[in-house]
């Protein structure tokens, strides 16, 4: 298993739905389930079991509600894992959700996953 071969996105400030909806348009695609197909690669979008049912703090990624799993179906989806996963974030962001990506290869994608997004907007 190579180091791009999945990844998990923890979201807040969107809700599962309106996360659906944007990566379903953001990839001219549709969910099946809870899956969306994107070329190589599946992307996963369900609530979050270890979110937290009360108020979330800024920095505690780790509960917020929505969870986005990425995993590539064949080899050739890994060569595209960065890019599509940085499209999910920039995405995310761009709809003013706040999104931390945990994977192998988050020190390649913007803002190291977004982690160092976190850490500007503290130091602000």
């Amino acid at each position: 298993m190579s180091r791009y071969s999945s990844c998990r996105i923890l979201v807040t400030n969107i809700t599962v739905e309106e996360t659906r909806r944007l990566l379903g348009s953001l990839f001219d695609g549709a969910f099946e389930r809870n899956t969306l197909t994107v070329g190589e690669m599946e992307i996963e979008v369900r609530r979050n079991p270890g979110a937290s049912s009360g108020g979330v703090e800024a920095d505690d990624s780790v509960r917020w509600p929505v969870q986005i799993e990425t995993e590539t179906v064949t080899p050739h989806g890994e060569t595209a894992a960065v890019e599509t996963v940085s499209r999910i974030l920039e995405s995310l962001w761009g709809a003013r959700a706040q999104a931390v990506a945990a994977c192998d290869f988050e020190d390649e994608l913007p803002w190291r996953g977004g982690i160092q997004r976190l850490r500007d907007s503290d130091d602000g």
